[in-house]
């Protein structure tokens, strides 16, 4: 049974931008959207409050939080930070991309909150201090996460431009970083990952928009957003990717079996940090994409029969050789048959 009737939800139902920073939000529907994993359509199934889902209608979002391009921020004390993100796609009527934050806090010993357990805070913020973002990143350093480039609204991209942002993870205040140097544009679904030594935060791959109503363009430069000055540096303009190919050594014509899971994959990988997901993250939707080590993003790209893996950077040999023997040992034990993982050809992402 939902815990509010269909008045109700027709006066809550909607995206709403904040007064404050941050405004936080008490709104019954919301918080059931975050713990339910719910769809708008369901609830509104649920409610017998029907509305016209044709494609290409005009967006007039209800409120979602499952989510692609949000952000996952896992902070020391239990607490997660969703930041943001979009649901849907243009065609659909409940299309959005949101500026929000989500907050939850498990109960002990769980990984996400239920419908009666757990802590959920909502905080909205000023459209013009912080505008609608997805396919974002957002890395946490000391008590900020800092949250670069952005895919947007076409009418909010700003071309040669790199959005930076951070967001106090205690007080949940949201500021707008100005920065110095050769940024990498107007860069969304890349890779950030802090570099201690250095105090900066380093960007690989991902993808660029050159014109604001032009299609995305490959990012193929490796830069550092150096952090005691907010400067950004492009280490170097094309960097090489390698591929390959993770495939059975032989057809198992005569078996039932599936690709082996990305997250079974990537399970005890030497240095291995598995990324957030490019959905909400939540138990409501898992999938995990890609594996980070030693600062080098790998893409797991699902075939039919395989998967095509690409290495955003260099590893040592020394490395290589390990995590291959870990992915592979990883497929044997879960099809029951050996793999193999093939070189493919190395070339520099053509733009």
């Amino acid at each position: 049974m939902l815990p509010f009737d269909r008045e109700t939800f027709l006066s809550l139902r909607a995206r709403k931008f904040g007064a404050a920073n941050p405004q936080r939000v008490h709104n019954v529907y919301w918080e059931y959207m975050v713990r339910a994993g719910d769809y708008p359509y369901g609830v509104r199934t649920k409610l017998e409050a029907p509305r016209d889902y044709a494609c290409g209608m005009e967006p007039d979002p209800d409120w979602c939080f499952q989510r692609f391009g949000t952000t996952r921020t896992p902070l020391p004390d239990g607490r997660v930070l969703y930041i943001a993100g979009e649901h849907e796609d243009w065609y659909d009527p409940d299309f959005c991309i949101y500026n929000d934050l989500i907050v939850i806090d498990p109960a002990r010993g769980e990984s996400f909150v239920s419908p009666t357990e757990g802590r959920v805070e909502l905080y909205t913020f000023p459209r013009e201090l912080f505008p609608p973002t997805d396919f974002h990143t957002a890395t946490l350093v000391g008590d900020w996460i800092y949250l670069i480039g952005n895919l947007g609204y076409s009418e909010d991209r700003h071309v040669g431009v790199t959005p930076v942002y951070r967001l106090h993870a205690r007080t949940y205040q949201i500021e707008r970083v100005i920065t110095t140097g050769t940024a990498p544009g107007w860069i969304h679904n890349h890779h950030a990952v802090y570099d201690a030594a250095l105090h900066a935060i380093a960007i690989r791959g991902g993808e660029r928009i050159d014109s604001p109503d032009k299609k995305s363009v490959r990012q193929n430069g490796f830069f550092r957003l150096h952090l005691s000055e907010h400067r950004w540096e492009r280490v170097r303009a094309r960097e090489t990717s390698r591929a390959y190919t993770l495939c059975p050594e032989q057809n198992p014509k005569d078996r039932d079996w599936s690709l082996p899971p990305i997250d079974v994959l990537c399970a005890n990988v030497p240095g291995g940090h598995v990324l957030p997901s490019g959905w909400s993250g939540s138990p409501h939707s898992p999938s995990t994409p890609a594996l980070e080590i030693d600062g080098v993003r790998i893409d797991f790209d699902a075939w039919v029969d395989e998967y095509r893996l690409k290495f955003f950077g260099e590893l040592s040999t020394r490395r290589l050789k390990e995590v291959f023997a870990a992915i592979i040992t990883n497929a044997d034990a879960s099809t029951h048959f050996g793999w193999q993982i093939r070189p493919g050809h190395r070339d520099g992402n053509d733009e």
